[in-house]
C-alpha cells in the first residue's frame, strides 16, 4: 500500500508539472497571436502600440512576449542597437515613453542610443545581470510601477548632503579655475582635471560618487553622468537640462552657498 502511494503522488507530481507545462505553452502561443508588426521594419509590438497615448520600449520580441504576459500591449521592440525611425517618429506622438531595457552592458549602449533620439520619460531597468523576458508579470508591473512614483530622496543623496560642506570649500577653490575635481565612493578626491577634458575622462572612469567643475552642467554631462551611476553634479551654471535621472542631484555654485 505503502508503495502504492509513492507511485501514486509521483504520478501527480509529474501530472501538475506537466499541466503547468501545457498551460505555460497555451499561454504563450495566444500571446504569440497578439504580436504585431509595425513600420517597414515589421517590428514587434503590442496590438494597442498605435492607440494608447503612452509607449513602451524593449529591446527584443521576447520582451514583447514578456509584457503582453503582463497584460502591457503598448509596447514595442527596436531589434537592435540602432534606433529604427519608424520608432523615433512613434515616439514623439506620445505623451509617455517608457524604456525597458536589460540590466546588462547591452542595456547600457541602447539607452545611450534612446537618449540621443527619443524623448523619455521613464527609464526601467531590469535587475543587474537580468533580461526583461526573464521577469515575472508581477516583477515587470512591480519595475513599472516603482518607475512611475514620486522620485523621493535615495540614501546615497541623503549621505551626499553630509558632505556638503567638503564640496562648498572645493566650490570656493575652483572658481575661476576651469578645473574639475572629482570624488569616488567615499567622497575622497581622485582626480582634478581641466574642465575641457571632463567629458572624456568621465567616460573611462569608475566608481565616481560626485563632480564638481568650473563649467556649465550640460545635457552630454548629465548622460554620462547617469551611464556611469554618479549621484552629484556641481557646476557654475546648469543650462536646460531636459532628460534629468531621478537619483542624480544638479546645483550650480549660486544654489549651493544660498
Amino acid at each position: 500500500i505503502e508503495r502504492s502511494r509513492e507511485i501514486l503522488k509521483k504520478w501527480d507530481m509529474e501530472l501538475a508539472s506537466d499541466t503547468e507545462k501545457l498551460l505555460k505553452k497555451l499561454l504563450e502561443e495566444s500571446r504569440e497571436y497578439e504580436v504585431v508588426k509595425y513600420g517597414p521594419e515589421g517590428l514587434p509590438a503590442g496590438p494597442d502600440v498605435k492607440s494608447s497615448d503612452s509607449l513602451i520600449i524593449v529591446e527584443g520580441r521576447a520582451d514583447v512576449l514578456a509584457l503582453l504576459r503582463a497584460g502591457i500591449r503598448n509596447v514595442i521592440a527596436i531589434e537592435g542597437v540602432k534606433i529604427p525611425e519608424s520608432v523615433i517618429k512613434l515616439a514623439k506622438t506620445k505623451k509617455e515613453v517608457i524604456v525597458f531595457l536589460d540590466g546588462d552592458r547591452g542595456g547600457d549602449l541602447i539607452l545611450k542610443e534612446l537618449m540621443q533620439t527619443i524623448p523619455i520619460t521613464y527609464v526601467v531597468r531590469a535587475p543587474p545581470n537580468m533580461e526583461v523576458e526573464d521577469l515575472t508579470p508581477k516583477e515587470i508591473l512591480e519595475l513599472l510601477d516603482k518607475a512611475k512614483k514620486p522620485p523621493t530622496e535615495s540614501t546615497e543623496l541623503t549621505e551626499l548632503n553630509m558632505h556638503m560642506d567638503r564640496v562648498k570649500k572645493v566650490v570656493e577653490e575652483l572658481k575661476n579655475s576651469l578645473e574639475a575635481v572629482i570624488f569616488d565612493g567615499n567622497m575622497e578626491v581622485v582626480a582634478r582635471i581641466p574642465v575641457s577634458n571632463l567629458a572624456e575622462e568621465l567616460k573611462n572612469m569608475e566608481g565616481v560618487k560626485a563632480v564638481v567643475f568650473d563649467g556649465v552642467v550640460t545635457q552630454r554631462i548629465v548622460d554620462i553622468a547617469s551611464e556611469k551611476g554618479i549621484s552629484l553634479l556641481v557646476g557654475c551654471r546648469v543650462s536646460d537640462i531636459t532628460k534629468k535621472p531621478k537619483d542624480l542631484k544638479i546645483v550650480s555654485f549660486e544654489e549651493l552657498e544660498r
